[in-house]
């Protein structure tokens, strides 16, 4: 979006560089376009919502809009697209120095010493993080896995992606929090497991070639 005439007018502060961040509302974006509240330190006060005298409540910060990846350019509904959850720490830089567009574009997993109580630079519904630890997944560092060598994608809704890289242990696998899951093996082999119903629906022809089939009750 174009920046506005009073955004325009900011010149007697400029904030260049990059600092560090918090979301604390990554929900409200009346557009819904990946826009976060996000309290910047060294740039807004610590005071949180309680404070009535001083301090920016959540609210009232400017829009931080996303800075995507390159691809398909995020344009047209085409790309990789996700909205941080609140409590995470994020990069942000103030576009042609205007404190009132702020552009976040990177997060930091840390170690959490303590759960979050709703202080201001926390998530406000003290929800997440959700672990007292290294917030990096225990996927990319657990057997058969050697570190760095996993890509994980995990979500907050229990799906997990695994595409495991180790040498002699290079994997696939997809897990469902339903507890369906789907790997693919070093040795190329696919498991499939259903712990419910399983429906297939083949509209054209359907071809298996197979040394040996097996049916187990």
């Amino acid at each position: 979006m174009r920046a506005q005439l009073e955004d325009l007018q900011q010149s007697d502060l400029k904030l260049h560089g990059v600092y560090r961040g918090v979301v604390e509302d990554n929900s409200t974006d009346p557009d819904q376009r990946g826009r976060c509240k996000v309290r910047v330190y060294g740039v807004h006060s610590s005071v949180n919502e309680a404070s009535v005298t001083e301090g920016i409540p959540t609210a009232e910060l400017p829009w931080a809009e996303p800075v995507l990846g390159l691809i398909e350019g995020s344009i047209s509904g085409y790309g990789l697209f996700s909205v941080p959850l609140q409590g995470s720490h994020v990069f942000v830089f103030f576009e042609n120095g205007n404190h009132m567009l702020p552009r976040y574009f990177g997060s930091a997993p840390g170690i959490v010493s303590a759960l979050p109580t709703g202080e201001a630079f926390e998530d406000p519904s003290s929800t997440y993080p959700d672990i007292v630890g290294n917030e990096f997944p225990a996927e990319t560092r657990t057997a058969p896995t050697v570190y760095p060598n996993n890509i994980v994608l995990a979500t907050h809704g229990g799906h997990l992606i695994e595409i495991d890289s180790t040498t002699g242990e290079e994997r696939l696998n997809v897990v469902h929090p339903g507890g369906t899951t789907i790997l693919m093996d070093k040795d190329g082999n696919l498991t499939i497991t259903v712990p419910g119903d399983n429906t297939i629906t083949v509209d054209g022809n359907c071809t298996i070639t197979a040394n040996i089939i097996r049916l187990n009750n």
